[in-house]
């Protein structure tokens, strides 16, 4: 699910009633990347489209390499998001936010990296003067101080909701702990959408025209956010009741496997469950024993993430095929991810390549589904 407003704070906090209405009408630029517009309208025309015109009809179009360089060049921004604590019922103001982990620096961080370095995501891609990717310039090696953080909770409440995980090792047996890792992925992916909405708000805003109709990148945002913020209502529900076990968790161990990488991410499950936009959380992440994979979703939606993990990763977890699907999902789905340079700083100059362009090119609205999973793999046996 690669990353991403509105107004209606507890400083700086918001609501998904502040988008326009699905019948506000919205200026759209017609971008025709597949050759499957209106002929009556030429590229770059400005139309009238109303939000509910912006649908996702269907799967994604498949996009090249140059479709996504140009969309990359458009809208290289910072993705640093709105100053706001997510947590439920602060009002807290910006000078009160700090870059909080969404990956426990102290517990997971340090253990993938070398010389308090390591290799994450920076969210503005880098073209080139004729439209070419800078394949070196998605990752960056940066210290754990900077990697998975984000401006979504003051001081107070990411002590006091997240101390349990900075605090302590790995426990699946602790329901407390297990919620907890989940709810702070949850926060770090809804910071995300209010700051990628907000960076286009106001923007003309690109839309590919084809044969089913309109398919905006941007404005389809509007509903993942919406979603998104729902759906964080219900987790604060449990949250504030202290229902742990609200979150069903599955488990995948990979056990002997090097400490490579780390995720954390809340997915949408539209590819199992299209209508009742089910989700689900997943963390990654290194132990003394290997490295777990831990699936999190709510009892309505735990069907729709074993139907999920059914169709990406039915495969026996030591299998090499299993370590590639799970190295899609974590490239594919976030940008909060981080890799050690055990890994990264011995892979051939090739396989970095290809590393990258599946990140670039994959994301979830420009799905990869058929590019070859050789050579994407993230993790390492002992």
């Amino acid at each position: 699910m690669n990353g991403s407003e509105r107004k209606k704070r507890h400083q700086g906090r918001t609501t998904a009633r502040q988008f326009p209405p699905l019948n506000a009408t919205t200026k759209a630029e017609v971008i025709d990347l597949n050759g499957l517009g209106d002929e009556n309208r030429e590229p770059g025309e400005l139309v009238d489209i109303t939000y509910r015109d912006i649908q996702r009809k269907g799967p994604a179009l498949p996009a090249t390499p140059d479709q996504l360089a140009e969309f990359y060049k458009q809208n290289n921004r910072s993705r640093g998001g709105p100053k706001c604590c997510l947590a439920p019922g602060c009002s807290r103001g910006a000078k009160d936010i700090i870059k909080a982990h969404s990956i426990s620096a102290a517990k997971i961080l340090s253990q993938l990296a070398i010389d308090g370095k390591i290799w994450a995501p920076h969210h503005a891609a880098e073209v080139g003067d004729s439209g070419e990717f800078l394949l070196s310039s998605p990752f960056k090696l940066v210290g754990i101080t900077q990697a998975s953080i984000f401006l979504g909770l003051c001081a107070e409440h990411d002590h006091a909701l997240f101390n349990i995980i900075d605090d302590n090792d790995v426990d699946t047996d602790n329901m407390e702990y297990l919620f907890k890792l989940a709810y702070r992925a949850i926060l770090r992916e809804v910071h995300a959408q209010l700051g990628s909405l907000q960076s286009v708000q106001g923007k003309p805003l690109p839309v590919i025209e084809t044969d089913i109709g309109y398919i905006d990148i941007f404005s389809f945002k509007i509903q993942v956010a919406e979603s998104i913020l729902k759906y964080k209502e219900e987790i604060d529900k449990m949250l504030s009741a202290g229902q742990w076990d609200g979150l069903k968790h599955e488990f995948k161990f990979l056990d002997r496997s090097t400490p490579t990488v780390a995720a954390a991410a809340l997915v949408s499950l539209d590819d199992v469950d299209r209508e009742d936009q089910s989700m689900a959380v997943y963390s990654i992440l290194p132990t003394s024993e290997g490295i777990i994979a831990i699936f999190s979703a709510t009892e309505t939606d735990f069907p729709a993430m074993n139907r999920y993990l059914d169709r990406h990763l039915s495969a026996p977890v030591k299998s090499r095929r299993f370590k590639n699907e799970l190295s899609k999902i974590i490239l594919r789905d976030t940008y909060n991810f981080v890799i050690s340079p055990k890994l990264w700083d011995k892979l051939s100059q090739s396989r970095q390549n290809q590393i990258i362009d599946y990140f670039l090119i994959s994301k979830p609205d420009f799905p990869a589904q058929h590019y070859p999973s050789k050579g994407l793999c993230l993790f390492l046996d002992t």
